[in-house]
């Protein structure tokens, strides 16, 4: 963890100095996560929502590379709570590390009155699309060497979108 944790620093402290040579534009930032092993990914998209907010960022998409209706599920609470509408896409078949007891299944999970306390975008996890389909669609609609990635966690989706042939993107 103190790994990733130094990683995102640099890089969001290497953004904090970026000079666009337009000023008018914002870095645009796909986000990849391992949502829910611990609090840094959390933290990240929250400095990362603040970055959008600011003008500073065009938050393009988040990729979830954890196998868990949880972690998506959360980033889609974010997502509904800041009032942002940022595409999820979901891995197949990525890591399943056990959600049973942390914060994004309890986030998820936490009701009044038999009803959800936070409410969410997406309605169903099968609506999120495949996160690798969803970084080609991206990437496709941006200019070549423009897109920074900040990767928190597996690298599965972004070793899966190096494998994948041309498509209709």
């Amino acid at each position: 963890m103190k790994t990733q944790l130094l990683v995102l620093s640099l890089i969001l402290i290497c953004m904090s100095g970026y000079k666009n040579k337009d000023k008018n534009t914002s870095i645009p930032i796909i986000f990849e996560t391992d949502m829910g092993n611990d609090v840094d990914d959390a933290l990240a998209l929250d400095m990362l929502y603040k970055y959008k907010e600011a003008g500073r960022v065009n938050f393009l998409m988040m990729g979830t590379n954890k196998k868990s209706e949880y972690s998506a599920g959360y980033l889609d609470i974010m997502n509904t709570w800041y009032g942002h509408d940022i595409p999820i896409g979901v891995v197949i078949n990525g890591s399943d590390i056990d959600n049973s007891d942390n914060f994004v299944r309890a986030t998820c999970e936490l009701q009044k009155d038999g009803k959800p306390v936070f409410d969410r975008t997406v309605k169903n996890h099968n609506q999120f699309p495949k996160a690798v389909e969803l970084y080609r669609k991206t990437l496709a609609s941006q200019p070549d060497h423009s897109v920074y990635i900040v990767s928190v966690g597996f690298s599965t989706n972004l070793a899966r979108l190096l494998d994948t042939p041309a498509d209709k993107y």
